[in-house]
């Protein structure tokens, strides 16, 4: 019988067959290198997708950026100052607002690239600069009409890179599946509206915002009266009233100096006890309380220079004046009995500065019990100040003036007031 030696047994399932074991080790290997190289093809695929992808969403948020800030820019331009001359324009109006959405664009880059506008004078719906009216800038179903420059309240941006303007933005590693450039365009309108009916703060970039109002109102009867005036529009003719035009307000530098600027002015306080014809009205010559009823003197020293707090608009439930139908919107607010002659420093202080003031119709009661009721806001700058002596000798002198105010709330019924404004984007 024959012994067999199975220690001796080969395990190698393929020793017989060399040649066909390496070349199943090629093709696998083969097949890895394949798959590799497709990979890398792909990884460097999705990578240039990405790349470019980023660079669209970068070049997108730079033009978006800039159609907001030039838009605003252009909206700035709406509010007219030639009303407190009595000299409206519009079409200067509209140039300059596109000169500035221009220049304001221009100073915003995108792709590493300033932007340039299509400046649209014909003012075509598609342009990318459209001046218009919004009749109620809430409602985003509200269009832009450009019928009746009279009304332009908006201004409309679009910011582009395209083969017409400003050229497409280029890609990185897209080009070489022959999409090198894709074509961009971002949108933004702003809108000044001056029918405002109150105020709502909010913090702003810098901590809470302030309302720069003064605590003192005048009756609205005479500012319509001065402002409606012929020769004189905000003239009083009381004996110590001041002149009618001394002071002369310099844009540029906010200086005040004697002189005739154009502007009539008027006397914010006192304007009371004797003073153009109000001393048969109820109420007092003093200010209104904007803040707790027992506001003090450091407290309206305060509101001069710094304005109205959101704690001041909370102990009065808030600056905002209803609908009484017709058009006719108002508020009651509490009145002081007078004005600590302290407050001359601070009142010097922001001469030359544009503040809110309120305009009241009614005044009822006296003294500390006294109650305005509040139907309007204005624009003023104080020119000259006076608090010493005797009180028909003391002037707190102020002329009208158009102001901006982003906290305002805008009712579309509500009257317009041709000096205050809020601006905001709007589209």
């Amino acid at each position: 019988m024959r012994t067999v030696n199975t220690s001796l047994k080969s395990t190698t399932k393929c020793s017989p067959y060399r040649w066909a074991c390496r070349r199943e080790t090629n093709l696998e290997q083969g097949s890895i290198l394949v798959l590799t190289a497709m990979s890398i093809v792909f990884i460097m695929i999705s990578a240039a997708l990405c790349l470019d992808i980023g660079y669209i969403i970068l070049a997108e948020g730079q033009l978006q950026n800039a159609a907001e800030a030039a838009s605003l820019a252009g909206a700035a331009e709406l509010i007219d100052e030639g009303i407190l001359y009595g000299d409206v324009s519009f079409e200067d109006d509209i140039t300059f607002a596109r000169n500035n959405a221009e220049s304001i664009a221009f100073q915003n880059k995108a792709a590493n690239r300033s932007l340039a506008l299509h400046r649209n004078d014909e003012n075509l719906p598609d342009g990318g600069i459209v001046v218009g009216y919004i009749e109620d800038p809430s409602d985003p179903t509200s269009p832009l009409l450009t019928d009746n420059p009279a009304y332009y309240n908006s201004v409309q941006v679009e910011t582009s890179l395209t083969h017409d303007v400003n050229g497409p933005l280029g890609l990185f590693f897209s080009a070489f599946a022959g999409t090198g450039t894709v074509q961009i365009s971002k949108r933004a309108t702003a809108t000044i509206d001056d029918r405002i009916i109150g105020f709502a703060l909010s913090d702003g970039p810098y901590g809470e915002e302030s309302l720069m109002m003064l605590p003192f109102t005048i009756l609205y009867d005479t500012w319509v009266e001065g402002m409606d005036g012929d020769d004189h529009p905000l003239d009083c003719p009381c004996p110590h009233e001041p002149d009618v035009d001394d002071y002369t307000y310099d844009p540029v530098t906010g200086a005040v100096s004697p002189g005739s600027d154009g502007i009539p002015e008027m006397k914010l306080y006192p304007n009371k006890d004797g003073v153009c014809g109000q001393e048969d009205l109820p109420g007092n010559f003093g200010t209104i309380d904007i803040g707790p009823s027992n506001n003090s003197t450091d407290d309206i020293r305060r509101q001069i220079i710094y304005g109205i707090s959101q704690a001041d608009l909370d102990a009065i439930g808030g600056l905002l004046m209803t609908d009484e139908g017709g058009g006719n919107f108002s508020q009651w607010l509490e009145g002081d009995t007078g004005v600590s002659t302290t407050v001359r420093f601070e009142l010097d202080d922001i001469i030359g500065q544009p503040r809110l003031i309120a305009l009241y119709r009614t005044a009822i009661n006296n003294g500390d019990n006294a109650e305005y009721k509040i139907v309007k806001f204005a624009g003023v700058r104080v020119m000259d100040v006076n608090m010493t002596g005797a009180l028909q000798n003391r002037n707190v002198v102020v002329q009208p003036c158009t102001i901006t105010c982003n906290s305002g709330i805008i009712h579309p019924d509500a009257p317009h007031s041709g000096l205050v404004y809020a601006m905001a984007l709007t589209r």
